[in-house]
């Protein structure tokens, strides 16, 4: 499955989350008991900057929480006149986790990241992709083209996927 952003998201300005997509598509209602899933994604954000430090987080919501979580992201400027990573690492929280310096002035950003997670042992759940501000001062958007994909791999014990190793 799935989803990209045809418009700019509601703006991130403080430690509330939002999503980076439309509301009709926003939630993945459809998570099976004890499945493995791999995830991936890139945003398109837009800082615009008003006071303060704030930083930006992403979010991962569970109705029912995982049992593990962990993805790796690499946060970097649209512009392209930077040769280096603003923010890179590997996370094992679906809380809100920073993937940005500070934000000083306006800026536009790119945030890859791709991760897996087994879903809870017990009970059906849904995911919500999100996009959070850890203070308030600055506003942050995931713009048009941003997406999000996320492929069942199977029951949470199963180590081959498809395919036989020779």
């Amino acid at each position: 499955q799935m989803v990209y952003a045809v418009a700019n998201s509601t703006a991130a300005t403080s430690t509330t989350p939002v999503s980076p997509f439309a509301a009709a598509n926003d939630v993945l209602s459809s998570l099976e008991v004890g499945k493995a899933y791999r995830f991936r994604g890139v945003y398109y954000l837009s800082t615009t900057f008003t006071s303060g430090t704030a930083t930006i987080q992403l979010a991962f919501a569970f109705r029912n929480a995982p049992v593990i979580f962990k993805y790796n992201y690499k946060t970097y400027n649209q512009n392209g006149n930077n040769s280096t990573f603003e923010k890179a690492a590997l996370t094992a929280s679906n809380a809100g986790t920073t993937i940005s310096s500070a934000s000083t002035f306006s800026t536009d950003r790119v945030v890859e990241f791709e991760g897996f997670f087994t879903s809870n042992a017990t009970t059906a759940s849904t995911l919500t992709p999100q996009i959070l501000m850890n203070s308030t001062g600055s506003s942050t958007v995931a713009t048009a083209g941003s997406f999000f994909e996320i492929e069942k791999l199977g029951t949470s014990s199963q180590t081959l996927i498809a395919g036989n190793w020779a």
